[in-house]
């Protein structure tokens, strides 16, 4: 009778111990699974002669293209389109609307600056007699830069020497001069001539503004502002 309790007790504690061990055993096949590091995803695309190009970050030559993510499975998970280019109309509908908000303030700024188109003409006139006698001082210097320009090739040279480097340095200064001369007037009339136009440009625009309707959001300044 003693012999059969202790061969039972005996068969628990085999069971109880097999048991044990088989369920640590799991726990740590579990862990180690559960700790083993992820396969990284493969990255795929086609080069420009088809070929099938394959890597673990994004190949160079795949910037671009589509491309698509592969798990350690083989299976893709992922399918990358490239970006659409960007189209010639955004760029085009952007300058529109600075040109737009440039015309606005520039507007503003005329409707701010005149009461009315007569001051306009009152600084035109004004601005192009200012032109005038800058313009007759520059003929005036052009004038006596040729004067002296023409004294130096009268003079004669010395009997039995050519002309010294000191005459040749004095010439040269005053053909220079007489250039210098030149290219200022020349000045004075380009400029002249492009703030004839401004002026033209203003009152135009300035009519066409002061001709909206009532309570348009532009209005003329009042008379306090005359420039």
């Amino acid at each position: 009778m003693g012999s059969l309790m202790c061969d039972r007790q005996l068969r628990r504690w085999h069971f109880r111990a097999t048991s044990l061990a088989a369920t640590a055993l799991f726990q740590f096949w579990f862990l180690g699974l559960a700790s083993a590091p992820a396969h990284a995803n493969t990255f795929c695309c086609q080069d420009a002669s088809g070929r099938s190009l394959c890597s673990d970050q994004l190949p160079r030559e795949c910037y671009g293209k589509a491309y698509r993510e592969i798990d350690g499975r083989g299976i893709t998970v992922r399918r990358h389109q490239p970006a659409a280019p960007a189209t010639a109309e955004a760029p085009g509908r952007e300058a529109e609307e600075r040109a737009r908000k440039d015309r606005a303030r520039r507007d503003q700024m005329l409707l701010q600056s005149y009461a009315n188109e007569g001051e306009i003409d009152h600084l035109r006139d004004r601005r192009l007699r200012e032109m005038a006698d800058k313009l007759r001082i520059a003929e005036e210097q052009h004038r006596e830069a040729l004067k002296h320009q023409q004294k130096l090739a009268a003079q004669p040279p010395r009997p039995g020497k050519s002309a010294s480097t000191d005459a040749s340095a004095a010439s040269a200064s005053a053909q220079d001069a007489v250039r210098e001369r030149a290219k200022s007037i020349e000045a004075i009339k380009q400029e002249t001539e492009r703030m004839r136009i401004q002026f033209d440009d203003d009152k135009r625009r300035y009519r066409e503004l002061t001709a909206q309707p009532a309570g348009g959001s532009l209005a003329p300044a009042s008379s306090s502002s005359r420039p």
